[in-house]
């Protein structure tokens, strides 16, 4: 209290450092029910920048002129404005709102509910927040603002890796259920990139136009997303589209926003001391350059002479750039919506373009959308709401991890004395090394052709009828369509596959969604009695269709000119349907009780347990409604909740079926014969449905009429019967199977905690702090089993152990004597683990957002950091550093060696090293300024004489600069893949960008 009257004080002395003696009205403000003081009343001279605020007793004084016009704002309160006729102590009464309007959020199945009634944790993120800094990702606008959730990955186009309070499947999905206005999307990752290669093609989120959206909430715990089914165990992305205005005219709003991205050099502990070589050597002649073209052993480098990779000599000189492969990127987003409406129908039109080039010059995207929506009012006896979106994306991508056609796969291996003006002078050549998987980048950049379109419709219709005063019957149908086809070619000359490769793939996935349901909401003096009772039908297909060509006879990569052809052709469906009810009970608007249900019953798991049934029980008491708390006292609330989800598996998981394998013979009859086999999984007819039970527990307090906010939430989540495919012997001829296996809990914590410190007619000062701690633990297998394997990247690989926290990572340590000893052979170098062996975790700590949002008139500036403490990855670029010699820390002992032959060899020692798993496990741990923006609106008068209505221009940063990382040479947020482990393991990472640019936004 002592701290709040400080600062309160501290305010009130710099708003009035400029006051002086001379016509100084002095006053005190109190509240008109108790006749309490109003600290942090806004007072200030009408027509004029001049005002202060009241201090702690709700006392302030003011230079003033006779006749002048005082005006009182203070938040939950009426405005009033005195004309000044003396100069005599004023007291002034302020009267509190009618009718205060409470804070509204959209909870599941799009309804709207007061916060204060909410008994467990929603968070809301604006539109303005999202496209504040828009950079195409609207997970990546997420991050830093929202309690609960991690964020991974930053790249646009990329897919981002998102968990909602840690991960609740063992080995299955883990990505929360994105729903848009009311109608669940398919929210999976398309692609994934693995050790060996693979192509990232980003997400369905990443298609979304942000300056369509209005709010993103985002439900954590199993009370806030129950009502969603099955496949909301991970939470839920819940998405509230614009709609059209009642207003007169049309209105016209256009946003444009130019961003550029530059790569982040995290090469910062690379040695440039010694060349290209073995045994401190340079290249004398083309064989020896083959041999050791990533290969950072020679000599000092001095400027004398070597021989390149193409039999030319050139001078020995620290001269690789390792940022040279990239070039600057961009992000251009440009909308226009038009809307009208009167009072009866209200329409929305919008059309997005969106370009991207990334720091890879062969990696674009180009996508459109149009999406139109008409609805009716909502207080008419019968409405309608009803949307449909279309989507065009055309993107070529790069291949990613350590792979052939990822052309910055040896970026950080290239020796200092490399030039990469003698790459692109010999870029028609695909060779630079002895080595079929490492090409010249440059050849690939020219040759690379991965590239994909997808086309995709949603569409949503709700149409609703009031059949008496505060019940009402909905219909709602959402369709969720996609089609695409996917080309990949390894062109003809390629090293490892001279006769070039095509794959190419045709899909289709439909979802279509039906809800009917009938509402209630009545008030029966003090109370209020609210509720839904509904059912859902969900259909889904999906169809894919696939050919691969080899053996190409010239560069025409066409059916008729392959010399062997395969094709795959893949369909599954999937049917749900769904009963659920929602009741909820109010008192006097301070006690608060919600119960709900929902069953389904699944296509996908077998008969007698393909329905199950989950309820939730939540509520709220809002103290500061009852009990006559101090007038700074402004909201005493706490909430509690327990629920539970169930979920089921993947079509086609119970019985086995027949696959046909390769392209066949013909037998002595002349007839095709198509070889047939099981896959290699054991399926499992007896599998039963996932169960997510969690409690929740919080609460809300405000202070100073939210000038003090502060939220805490507490929650113990458990995941049983679990559905997995589990490895098993090769000798039951399958390599796993199917079954019901593990109880996984996550505990955490999350507090917000959001100031206003300073707040007057000119100056609005924001501050949030957002804190997550979660602990994600492995409380039992199936059986005595105390661990499996949830992804293998090689090397190492990352396992669910009984115990332990989910994501251990498992690879090679050094071999050590009873003493804890490093064990050395005879020639100095040390020995390593025969077995795998547990060498770090993925989970961090805790995850940290700061916020500060300052508005000076029309000025604003917003600054978003990130940070995360704990957690820990192993980071394949290091490792690969250590072997070619890159790294700055195999500078050790190459002098004596090579002057003196002292020590052990330092190729043979550092690549050992390089094999060793743990001495390349890495703290995650960091501290990042996210986002700066610096805004300025137009003034009001001088928008009308141009007939604008708003415009708006901002200068903003993304991701400029760590003010701290514990790792070296890589950025610790860049992830493998999207998937629940992909951030557990680095493999040469792409360089995180920086990013530069401008929003302009106008409505007419």
């Amino acid at each position: 209290m002592y701290k709040i009257k400080l600062l309160v004080f501290v305010i009130f002395i710099i708003t009035n450092l400029t006051s002086y003696a001379q016509n100084r009205i002095h006053g005190q403000v109190l509240d008109a029910k108790d006749q309490a003081s109003l600290p942090g009343v806004n007072i200030s001279i009408k027509g004029t920048s001049n005002g202060v605020i009241t201090d702690m007793d709700g006392k302030f004084s003011l230079d003033v002129e006779i006749s002048q016009v005082l005006v009182f704002t203070f938040v939950g309160y009426q405005q009033k404005e005195l004309e000044v006729v003396s100069l005599e102590n004023l007291t002034v009464v302020l009267e509190e709102e009618v009718e205060e309007l409470k804070e509204v959020v959209v909870t599941a199945l799009g309804i709207s509910k007061e916060k204060q009634a909410l008994g467990y944790a929603v968070s809301e993120v604006s539109s303005e927040d999202l496209t504040q800094v828009n950079t195409g990702s609207i997970a990546n606008s997420l991050g830093g603002r929202v309690t609960g959730v991690q964020i991974s990955g930053n790249r646009p186009g990329q897919a981002s890796s998102i968990s909602i309070r840690g991960n609740a499947s063992l080995k299955g999905n883990n990505y929360p259920l994105i729903v848009i206005d009311g109608v669940p999307m398919d929210g999976r990752t398309k692609g994934g990139v693995g050790k060996w290669g693979g192509t990232d093609k980003g997400d369905a989120l990443s298609m979304i136009n942000p300056d369509d959206i209005a709010t993103t909430s985002v439900l954590k715990g199993a009370a806030a997303t129950a009502l969603y089914g099955s496949r909301a165990s991970n939470g839920v992305l819940l998405i509230t589209t614009k709609t059209g205005k009642k207003k007169d005219g049309i209105g016209i709003d256009f946003n444009s926003s130019m961003i550029w991205s530059v790569p982040n050099n995290m090469l910062t502990a690379r040695q440039n001391t010694y060349g290209q070589g073995v045994q401190g050597r340079v290249p004398s002649s083309e064989a020896e350059a083959m041999d050791t073209g990533l290969l950072s052993w020679g000599e000092k480098i001095n400027g004398q002479n070597y021989v390149g990779f193409d039999g030319n000599t050139y001078q020995y000189n620290d001269q690789w750039d390792p940022m040279s492969l990239f070039s600057m990127g961009h992000v251009f987003n440009n909308s226009i919506a038009i809307s009208a409406g009167n009072e009866t129908v209200q329409t929305r039109i919008s059309y997005a373009n969106q370009q991207v080039q990334d720091i890879q010059p062969n990696s674009t995207i180009q996508r459109n959308s149009i999406s139109a929506r008409i609805n009716t009012d909502q207080s008419k006896r019968l409405f309608l709401d009803t949307k449909l979106t279309y989507i065009h994306q055309d993107a070529s991508r790069s291949s990613g991890g350590e792979s052939t056609f990822n052309p910055s796969n040896a970026y950080h291996r290239m020796p200092a004395s490399q030039s990469s003006e003698i790459l692109k002078k010999n870029r028609a050549n695909p060779s630079f090394i002895n080595d079929v998987y490492t090409l010249n980048p440059y050849w690939v950049m020219d040759n690379l052709n991965i590239t994909d379109i997808e086309n995709k419709v949603l569409l949503s219709a709700n149409i609703g009828f009031e059949l008496f005063k505060g019940v009402k019957i909905n219909y709602r149908n959402g369709l969720d369509f996609t089609s695409g086809r996917d080309l990949s070619i390894t062109p003809v000359g390629t090293p490892y596959i001279s006769n070039g490769e095509s794959k190419e793939s045709m899909k289709e996935r439909y979802e279509m969604n039906h809800d009917l349901y009938l509402s209630l909401n009545k008030d029966l003096g003090k109370f209020n009695v609210s509720g839904i009772v509904g059912a859902n039908m969900m259909q889904f297909s999906q169809n894919n269709v696939g050919i691969e060509m080899t053996q190409f006879y010239s560069d025409w990569y066409h059916v008729s000119n392959a010399g062997l052809v395969s094709g795959t052709q893949n369909h599954s469906e999937k049917e749900m349907n769904s009963i659920y009810g929602s009741l909820d009970f109010g008192y006097d608007r301070w006690l608060y009780l919600t119960v709900t249900g929902r069953n389904d019953w699944t296509s996908t798991l077998p008969a007698g347990n393909n329905s199950y049934f989950y309820p939730s029980f939540s509520s709220s008491i809002v103290f500061s409604e009852k009990v006559n708390l101090p007038v700074w006292f402004t909201l005493a609330k706490v909430r509690g909740s327990w629920a539970q989800v169930g979920s089921d598996t993947d079509p086609y998981k119970l019985y086995q079926t027949f696959r046909t394998a390769g392209n066949g013979f013909n037998n002595k009859n002349g007839n095709r014969i198509l070889p047939a086999g099981y896959s290699g999984a054991m399926n499992n007819a007896d599998l039963l449905p996932e169960m997510t039970s969690s409690i929740e527990f919080g609460a809300d307090l405000g202070f100073f009429h939210d000038r003090i906010n502060f939220n805490f939430t507490y929650y113990d989540q458990i995941t049983e019967n679990q559905i997995i495919n589990m490895d098993i012997s090769d000798a039951s001829g399958f390599t796993s199977r199917m079954v019901n296996a593990g109880n996984m809990s996550n505990t955490g914590y999350e507090v917000s905690l959001n100031l206003v410190p300073v707040v007057n007619r000119n100056f609005h000062w924001n501050v949030g702090i957002h804190y997550t701690q979660n602990r994600n633990k492995v409380n039992s297998l199936i059986g005595d089993m105390e661990k499996i394997t949830i992804s293998d990247y090689g090397d190492v690989r990352v396992d669910a152990i009984v115990g332990e926290e989910y994501g251990v990572i498992m690879g090679r340590d050094y071999s050590r004597n009873d003493k804890g000893e490093i064990v050395y052979d005879e020639n100095g170098i040390p020995n390593y683990t025969s077995e795998l062996v547990q060498i770090g975790s993925m989970n961090p700590t805790a995850i940290l957002g700061y916020s500060s949002n300052f508005n000076y008139k029309k000025l604003s500036l917003n600054i978003l950091l990130d940070q995360q403490i704990g957690g820990q990855f192993y980071s394949g670029t290091n490792a690969a550093m250590y072997q070619s010699g890159t790294h700055i820390n195999t500078l050790e002992g190459r002098d004596l060696y090579y002057t003196q032959g002292i020590g052990p060899n330092p190729e043979i020692y550092y690549n050992r090293i390089s094999e060793i798993n743990s001495e390349f496990i890495r703290d995650a741990s960091y501290i990042r300024v996210k986002e700066i923006s610096l805004g300025y609106g137009f003034s009001k008068s001088l928008l009308e004489k141009i007939h604008l209505s708003s415009a708006r221009i901002s200068a903003v940063v993304s991701n400029p600069f760590f003010i701290w990382k514990a790792t070296e040479n890589i950025d610790p947020t860049a992830i493998l893949n999207a998937s629940s482990t992909g951030r557990a393991v680095e493999m040469t990472a792409l360089p995180s960008v920086r990013s530069y640019g401008f929003n302009l936004n106008v409505s007419f």
